[in-house]
């Protein structure tokens, strides 16, 4: 029995962290059911259209251990594959990181000629500091962020709405717990930007890891905003 498309409830809800970003830049998503789980339609201004779908036949859990997306054409005639993170794909060392699968995405959606998101302030940013090692700081601490923050071991700075790792982190753990924090806070719906270098560094690290099944590609902060946007001395 075919399902309806749909671009609400808790279906849409569940793709928001990638129906939001695709209609920041001019697509058009809706969220259909294909042959044992729900995939993102997204529909270019140039009659192109994307098909974002996790495993199917047979459907895995959610979150999803990896992506398909696939282009076509306004007849629906297939074109090419986009991104393949399953075992046997060529990105299947992203599996079901989201923040790879957008910026694979974003690469598409140049070559479609589609407008860039408008500059915005992220819910976090995350950036590296010359004293206090890696930073993060969010600009709606009401959301739950901080929460996500916390199971991630980031503790308050004294004296400044930022938060750090605890005292003695090395960089290495320090880079694991970014990539860790950006899939967390992606999969709550949070938008999140990395400072570029940073975020170079910690999916290099990653990578570089065989006990790690997802990998953070470095995104393109909105503005290149540095954490030091955000970050402001309480009181002020």
């Amino acid at each position: 029995m075919s399902q309806p498309r749909t671009s609400g409830g808790e279906n849409g809800e569940r793709y928001a962290s990638l129906t939001g970003p695709l209609q920041q830049r001019g697509a058009q998503c809706t969220v259909e059911w294909g042959l044992s789980d729900f995939y993102v339609h997204a529909q270019l201004p140039d009659g192109h259209a994307l098909v974002i779908s996790p495993p199917q036949e047979p459907a895995a859990p959610h979150p999803p251990s990896a992506w398909l997306v696939t282009l076509h054409t306004d007849d629906q005639a297939f074109v090419r594959v986009v991104y393949d993170s399953g075992d046997t794909g060529p990105d299947h060392g992203d599996a079901g990181d989201v923040t790879a699968l957008l910026a694979a995405l974003d690469q598409v959606l140049d070559q479609h000629a589609l407008p860039p998101r408008s500059p915005a302030e992220p819910d976090v940013a995350i950036a590296d500091h010359p004293f206090h090692g890696v930073l993060a700081a969010t600009s709606d601490p009401d959301r739950g962020a901080l929460a996500i923050l916390a199971t991630h071991s980031w503790q308050p700075v004294p004296r400044f709405d930022v938060y750090r790792q605890r005292p003695g982190t090395g960089r290495t753990e320090a880079l694991q717990r970014v990539a860790a924090t950006v899939t967390a806070l992606q999969r709550a719906g949070f938008t999140v930007a990395v400072a570029p270098a940073l975020a170079r560094e910690a999916a290099a690290r990653r990578r570089l890891d065989p006990t790690n099944s997802s990998a953070l590609s470095p995104p393109s902060p909105p503005g290149g905003m540095p954490l030091t946007s955000v970050a402001r001395r309480q009181g002020r």
